[in-house]
């Protein structure tokens, strides 16, 4: 009888679906870059303060994998909550203390669009 050895378990597709964010960011934020820079700035700043707080999400929430790791797996995912709702009120609040020009609409919509491409990507690489 042949041993062969365990397959692991893949890592998810979140952190691609990160990377492709960063990249739909950066040309988005380059095409924009053109009109008006602080328009361009806010753009980004709501792109990353959707995005970094999710790579840490997704950082400590698939650190450990298979069944004999169940406790540390919930235990990292409720600090990866924590650290991501931290994250994400502090670059808020940051961009408002900080940033006098920010343009609030786009700010916000490109924080509520990244979500969105983010869940879409996410949805697509799973299947």
């Amino acid at each position: 009888m042949v041993l062969t050895p365990m397959k692991t378990i893949p890592q998810p597709a979140v952190f691609r679906a990160s990377m492709t964010q960063l990249f739909l960011l950066s040309l988005i934020g380059g095409i924009s870059y053109c009109s008006n820079r602080d328009f361009t700035g806010s753009i980004l700043l709501g792109g990353l303060i959707q995005i970094i707080p999710q790579l840490w999400f997704s950082r400590e929430a698939f650190k450990y994998v298979g069944a004999s790791q169940t406790q540390r797996i919930v235990s990292t995912m409720y600090r990866g909550e924590v650290g991501k709702v931290i994250l994400t009120s502090s670059g808020f609040v940051t961009v408002f203390v900080l940033y006098s020009n920010v343009n609030i609409v786009a700010l916000m919509a490109t924080f509520i669009s990244m979500i969105l491409v983010h869940l879409l990507l996410v949805a697509r690489l799973i299947k």
